[in-house]
């Protein structure tokens, strides 16, 4: 398990129930291809996963979306989530071409909890009652004018 990312480092549309996790995969076929199945307990509702590292064509340390693309990336089935890697491709954070080491840092993700708020229709409700308990408070004395 890694610690909790830096504020702002990853959108603050998207969670890490799970939290992010680090892995290396020794022994591939250099320039091969490998998979890691990520079993997760719990019900959170996983949509995607997201990788903090480097990637070709960008090769500064950033988070991105990995999902299944060009033979690389994740695909999420309920509660697993199977990892599909291709030594010194995208998703393999070392980028050192084909060492047969792939190095992981990433966790699922699902939307970020939303903030709960009032339709204009309950806020005017709300408004109202707030006004109509005031009005009550000053007509019994605890409330000063």
């Amino acid at each position: 398990a890694l610690p909790a990312p830096a504020a702002g480092t990853f959108s603050d549309m998207i969670f890490f129930p799970y939290g992010l996790f680090r892995f290396t995969i020794n022994g591939v076929t250099p320039g091969g291809a490998t998979q890691v199945t990520l079993v997760l307990s719990g019900n959170a509702p996983i949509e995607s996963y997201w990788k903090y590292g480097k990637e070709p064509g960008n090769i500064t340390v950033h988070p991105y979306e990995f999902m299944r693309s060009g033979g690389t990336g994740a695909e999420i089935m309920r509660n697993t989530i199977i990892l599909h890697f291709i030594d010194g491709q995208r998703g393999d954070d070392d980028l050192d071409g084909e060492n047969g080491v792939i190095f992981d840092d990433g966790g699922p993700a699902s939307p970020a909890p939303a903030i709960p708020a009032l339709t204009k229709k309950g806020l005017m409700v709300f408004v109202i009652l707030l006004s109509l308990f005031a009005w009550w408070m000053i007509r019994r004395g605890k409330l000063s004018a």
